[in-house]
């Protein structure tokens, strides 16, 4: 475990101390940043779900706010995908980091709401569909950070090219 740790560090840290990096060496390391914040948040939920289940058991509670949860949940990934592709534009390799860890916490989101449906009682059909639906923020979000990592890529020259 320790090694594969040591491994994802280091594709990192080539990341960032390349000065021309290949699509390859920063997809690895952005998909690599993403799925650490993803998991992450994904963790922390699932730790506070663990804790407030000790304390507290849920009543029957309301569809409606269930239902507006994953409506949020759903208008989540239109969010994350123009505040990404801002902070991907804002600078090479920085900002694909900074894309790729906004999206990695903020593609998390339906995980967290899944945990409320829970502790606010709502039918668990509420809660299994957020949770199908970070999961499909998790397979979008690693499309999408292969996207920054062509765009983190592209020098001052490649970029000042006309198109043919």
């Amino acid at each position: 475990m320790l090694g594969y740790i040591c491994r994802v560090l280091a594709a990192l840290q080539n990341f960032l101390r390349s000065n021309a990096p290949n699509r390859a060496q920063a997809a690895a390391a952005l998909r690599t940043l993403f799925v650490l914040a993803f998991a992450g948040q994904t963790g922390l939920a699932l730790a506070s779900w663990g804790a407030l289940l000790v304390f507290f058991r849920p009543d029957a509670g309301s569809a409606l706010t269930a239902q507006t949860l994953l409506g949020l949940a759903g208008l989540g990934l239109p969010a994350t995908l123009v505040l990404g592709t801002l902070s991907a534009r804002s600078g090479e390799q920085v900002g694909a980091l900074r894309a790729a860890l906004l999206s990695g916490v903020l593609l998390a989101v339906p995980v967290w709401f899944a945990v409320f449906c829970w502790l606010i009682g709502s039918p668990a059909l509420y809660a299994l569909a957020l949770l199908g639906l970070a999961a499909l923020h998790y397979a979008l979000g690693w499309l999408l950070v292969g996207r920054y990592a062509v765009q983190a890529t592209v020098t001052d020259v490649q970029a000042a090219k006309p198109a043919p």
